[in-house]
């Protein structure tokens, strides 16, 4: 999702602001610590200019790759 973002030539902070949440949120999703909703997840894909399917195949695979909090 990052990369996304950052080649877009996106800032984190100004498509929280677009989507109406918190920088800290938009944070803790960009690190898989916790995942938008569907509808988040679709506003952030017309956003960033991706699929909704790919978006959410980028989230699945990293948080395959990150082992479960507190391990």
């Amino acid at each position: 999702m990052k990369y996304w973002i950052k080649d877009k030539g996106l800032i984190q902070k100004r498509v929280a602001e677009k989507m109406g949440v918190s920088e800290q949120t938009f944070h803790k999703w960009c690190k898989n610590i916790t995942q938008p909703s569907l509808e988040e997840a679709y506003l952030l894909s017309r956003i960033i200019g991706v699929s909704l399917e790919d978006l959410c195949e980028v989230v699945y695979e990293e948080t395959k790759k990150e082992p479960a909090h507190g391990e």
